[in-house]
């Protein structure tokens, strides 16, 4: 009976230690997915933290394009070569040589002027000559017709001639456009590889030193 009561005593003990190794066991395998749940909690802490300042940036970047595209825009659209509709090659302009207090001795575009016949006819009575045509044809004997610029006149016909910029100054003010060495404007905006008043009917409604 002693050695039945031994046995037996040697088996609940027996199974209560592997009870105890099982539970062992399992606290240690979930005390590692712990450890292993954390890493990923920290590593998706990063990765959050990382996107945030990603999107955060992109953010930035697409206020600042939105704020100064739009500012820029015409520097680069306005250099497209050809010129729009036509066969005419621009003179190369880089984005460093755009600005006129750049000098440069060598910038020597030519000169776009669309002819009077090719604008729609209602168009035709507010065109203005070919002034580098008409120079260069009379060349010594060349008078320079009167324009006001940056003014707003009226023809001897009685017609309305609004010679002043659509850009608008500091504080609301009238932009006053500058005049080159032929006494004709230049484009505020800088240099786009034309001279002329390219496609549109009148010299000073958009400045036209191409």
């Amino acid at each position: 009976m002693k050695n039945n009561r031994e046995g037996e005593e040697e088996d609940k003990t027996e199974e209560r230690m592997q009870k105890i190794l099982t539970l062992v066991d399992a606290f240690h395998r979930q005390k590692e997915s712990i450890r292993h749940l954390e890493s990923m909690l920290m590593k998706l802490h990063i990765r959050v933290k990382n996107d945030h300042k990603y999107l955060a940036n992109s953010m930035l970047q697409v206020s600042l394009k939105e704020e100064f595209l739009p500012k820029m825009c015409h520097k680069y659209f306005s250099r497209i070569s050809p010129y729009p509709f036509t066969n005419i090659s621009r003179f190369p302009v880089s984005d460093n040589h755009v600005t006129w207090e750049r000098a440069w001795k060598s910038y020597d575009p030519i000169a776009a002027n669309m002819p009077k016949e090719d604008f729609f006819p209602e168009l035709r009575p507010f065109v203005d000559v070919d002034i580098q045509m008409m120079r260069e044809m009379e060349g010594e004997e060349f008078q320079m017709p009167v324009f006001k610029w940056n003014k707003s006149s009226l023809s001897p016909g009685g017609m309305l001639l609004n010679r002043k910029s659509w850009i608008t100054g500091k504080f609301g003010k009238e932009f006053q456009y500058d005049l080159d060495a032929e006494s004709l404007p230049v484009n505020p905006f800088g240099r786009t590889g034309l001279r002329g008043r390219g496609a549109l009917p009148r010299w000073g409604l958009i400045t036209m030193h191409l």
